[in-house]
């Protein structure tokens, strides 16, 4: 890492890049990961194994959810909740029965979501810390049976980290990372396919809880620091979750050359890219346009 009299001398290109749905493709994955921890969160209540019939519905309806989420402990919240609504339990259990008839159909869910992410905690009678925990145990024990399966089912996106590797290296632009995953697994994926400490150092990956104390740190208090070490810089922050790009274009006005843009492959709606098309400072690009920024100073 530079030292601050050089960040601050530093007027080259930096880009911010979130991780999931950017750079890596990893939904099916996590969608994975959230069955495998609904059953360990909910022991007795959820299937410990679902039937294949019972897999691939569930997996189709998480898909629907994976674009309004913004961490992936929330659909093992919404995995249970459906398999209540669907009946996924062969067991006449009156605890399920009652938490079928509070729960709102799977139409309401994905509606008002996420609204009802602290009505789930509250049903369900977790809280965000358990269930984010089950969530790493169950990812690191993936890892530690499986770690090819595991780097195999989050696959980068074609193209990308061989941008990223000559964005550093022939343009001398800056990269860093800013993802609400864990940031053990992002550095894991991001070193298996060949971004290694020189093209992203560690420091330069911002995760989910990546406080001294352990709290989390939104992106835009994220994008706040780094666009402080870079005063003179532009700043590109590229993202696929269109709420993110809104609070930062509001937080940011005024705060020099930052630039928004929201990838229209990654997990968005329709309604996401149509609100970016018309957003006086968010861009909507395509993945050729995305390795255009990076391929550039």
């Amino acid at each position: 890492m530079m030292g601050s009299e050089e960040t601050l001398m530093y007027e080259g290109k930096v880009i911010v890049l979130d991780f999931d749905g950017v750079i890596c493709d990893s939904v099916y994955e996590l969608i994975e990961s959230c069955i495998r921890s609904a059953s360990v969160q909910f022991p007795s209540k959820f299937p410990s194994t679902l039937n294949p019939n019972q897999h691939d519905q569930l997996t189709k309806l998480l898909l629907q959810f994976r674009p309004k989420i913004k961490t992936g402990y929330e659909l093992i919240l919404i995995a249970y909740a459906l398999s209540i609504l669907n009946d996924y339990s062969s067991e006449n259990d009156e605890v399920l029965n009652d938490l079928k008839l509070k729960l709102p159909s799977q139409e309401e869910l994905l509606k008002k979501w996420p609204q009802q992410r602290d009505f789930l905690l509250d049903l369900f009678e977790v809280s965000f810390e358990s269930v984010h925990s089950t969530f790493n145990q169950v990812r690191e024990n993936w890892i530690l049976t499986s770690e090819q399966e595991w780097l195999s089912k989050n696959p980068l996106y074609s193209g990308i980290p061989e941008s990223i590797i000559e964005s550093v290296k022939a343009f001398g632009n800056k990269v860093y990372v800013a993802t609400t995953k864990e940031k053990k697994f992002c550095l894991k994926l991001l070193r298996a396919n060949g971004i290694h400490e020189e093209i992203v150092p560690d420091e330069c990956v911002y995760g989910l809880k990546d406080q001294s104390d352990g709290k989390k740190i939104s992106k835009v208090d994220v994008i706040k620091s780094i666009k402080s070490q870079y005063p003179n810089s532009e700043l590109c922050f590229i993202e696929d979750f269109i709420q993110t790009l809104e609070e930062t274009s509001i937080v940011m006005l005024g705060a020099g050359k930052i630039s928004l843009y929201l990838v229209d492959y990654g997990y968005n709606t329709e309604a996401d890219r149509n609100k970016a098309k018309i957003h006086p400072f968010i861009e909507l690009i395509n993945k050729e346009e995305f390795v255009k920024i990076l391929k550039s100073k």
